[in-house]
């Protein structure tokens, strides 16, 4: 998506707030919703994703670690212009769509 203000830089495919109710969490869901987002993204031509996680959040970084995202090295310090826990950058390619995540 394009950014939200001037850029010289490439748009990027990023997944931004995604959540699944507690109750219907461990069912499938979540990794149903990233094979979706990952279809979207190829469709729109990008070659790879992009998302942040709350940095000591075990399970989203379980979960996308699962579904093949590693970390870029880049984290979210809070600012006096942010509110919320530091965040971890991760990143995937968006490969074929045979792909099973």
């Amino acid at each position: 998506m394009p950014a939200p203000f001037p850029t010289d830089s490439e748009p990027q495919c990023y997944i931004s707030n995604m959540a699944v109710q507690e109750s219907y969490r461990r069912n499938g869901l979540a990794k149903s919703l990233l094979r979706q987002a990952h279809r979207i993204g190829r469709w729109w031509g990008y070659e790879d994703v992009y998302l942040h996680f709350d940095k000591g959040n075990k399970g989203a970084e379980k979960l996308y670690r699962s579904a093949g995202y590693l970390p870029t090295g880049d984290t979210s310090k809070p600012s006096p212009f942010t509110i919320g826990p530091e965040r971890v950058l991760m990143s995937r390619p968006l490969v074929t769509e045979d792909e099973t995540t």
